[in-house]
């Protein structure tokens, strides 16, 4: 019986990209059924409103004020 074999994903050796006002996004998924990335977002800093055609998604927030429209 073969042994799967996993990969430890984090910030480290993730696929990175800078996005907004100096914004951080960390790819730990990226296929055409799901995408899972961890962003980083300084105080103040806000995402341009958009939208998806399909998706879901699941927010994570440590635990600082913030505003969602």
């Amino acid at each position: 019986m073969a042994k799967e074999s996993f990969k430890i994903i984090n910030t480290k050796n993730a696929e990175h990209y800078n996005w907004g006002n100096n914004c951080d996004g960390w790819h730990f998924v990226k296929s055409d059924s799901l995408s899972v990335i961890k962003e980083k977002m300084p105080p103040m800093t806000k995402e341009k409103l958009h939208y998806h055609e399909k998706a879901q998604h699941f927010f994570l927030f440590y635990p600082v004020p913030l505003i969602l429209k």
